[in-house]
């Protein structure tokens, strides 16, 4: 219950060819209390039926002077074009070590461009000694192309955050 205001976005330029995609990414936010901001590289490689993605990022949150580090990667198979299984795993440090690995799966409807998906990812912080179990619903609205395996090779196989999203969620 508070009155914080925020504005926060993350951009990202990617290059990508038939068999790799690679970029960066920048990201602010900026909020009543504090300022933050986050970049980072990714890389993927489409292999037949697979992609291998892995990002790596920084980030500093100025006014309670803490900063991040992020490393992840995630591994998707495409059973078909429109069944996609996930596995991934991320390491995040900020004022405390952050592991975390996933399993999940994202099936599209064939002719829709509605797709579900559902993910777990075990989370541990390691010096707070706290650890979990987050488990994901997806429902998503894909725009201009027709099976996941599409939108994974048109440049859209990156997470929001880079190197921190394997570290906070599988999807």
């Amino acid at each position: 219950d508070t009155d914080t205001q925020s504005l926060a976005g993350t951009v990202h330029l990617v290059t990508r060819s038939d068999t790799s995609a690679w970029g960066g990414y920048v990201g602010l936010t900026d909020t009543d209390d504090t300022n933050a901001y986050v970049v980072g590289g990714e890389y993927a490689r489409f292999m037949g039926n697979s992609t291998l993605a892995l990002g790596l990022g920084y980030g500093s949150v100025d006014d309670v002077d803490v900063d991040l580090y992020g490393l992840n990667g995630e591994y998707r198979i495409f059973a078909n074009d429109n069944l996609r299984f996930d596995l991934g795993a991320g390491l995040a440090r900020a004022d405390a070590d952050v592991l975390s690995f996933g399993a999940g799966v994202e099936y599209r409807f064939a002719n829709s461009p509605f797709s579900l998906g559902a993910s777990y990812t075990y989370v541990d912080i390691d010096d707070f000694g706290i650890d979990g179990n987050v488990i994901g619903i997806t429902a998503r609205w894909n725009f201009g192309d027709s099976s996941l395996k599409e939108r994974d090779r048109s440049g859209n196989t990156f997470g929001p955050l880079g190197g921190f999203g394997g570290a906070l969620t599988l999807f």
